[in-house]
């Protein structure tokens, strides 16, 4: 064989074709799969190229966001941590297991941040509203000072998320997950 030469059937049965019958099936059958496990993982990737965080004003202010409706995101993820267990399981992952497993980690951590976020959203919005107020931070000095930590980051983090709402972008931020994590301990706390 030779790369790029055009030849024909009657070529290819002269050559004996036919005493390979098996061999061929079987390697048309696994490009086969590998081509349709490829198509299905190019799918998965361009849905979350086009896929972003919706983003709110807080309050009606202008220049403080909390994250908005998530519903399109859960069911891409869903949907996509489906799809890539099918290709997982096929035996034609071969050639792109190892990047199949690397989106699998991109949505399981997805999954995980997306519980912190939210965690620390609905616990930075209930405190935000009572550390707010002048009197209660001057009753409670400590817990007011590391709120406005906490502030500061999560109101960065939104910031952030608004300027670049695509979700892989924002979840490929070094150190976010731990950061929410340590958030959340600390909202818990105060």
């Amino acid at each position: 064989y030779t790369p790029g030469y055009v030849f024909t059937m009657e070529q290819l049965l002269r050559y004996g074709v036919s005493a390979h019958t098996e061999f061929i099936a079987e390697v048309s059958a696994t490009a086969s799969g590998e081509f349709g496990l490829e198509q299905l993982l190019e799918k998965i990737r361009k849905s979350w190229a086009e896929i972003s965080f919706t983003t709110l004003n807080h309050r009606d202010q202008s220049d403080i966001f909390i994250l908005g409706g998530l519903d399109e995101v859960i069911m891409q993820l869903e949907d996509s941590q489906v799809a890539l267990q099918t290709i997982l399981a096929s035996r034609f992952v071969g050639g792109i297991r190892s990047e199949v497993e690397e989106w699998e980690k991109k949505l399981s951590l997805l999954s995980e941040m997306l519980d912190e976020w939210l965690a620390c959203q609905r616990s930075w919005m209930y405190l935000e509203n009572i550390l707010g107020a002048e009197d209660i931070q001057k009753q409670l000095p400590t817990e007011a000072s590391r709120f406005n930590k906490i502030n500061k980051f999560f109101i960065d983090r939104m910031r952030k998320c608004t300027e670049n709402p695509n979700v892989i972008a924002q979840i490929s931020t070094p150190n976010l997950l731990e950061n929410f994590i340590d958030a959340n301990k600390a909202l818990d706390e105060i």
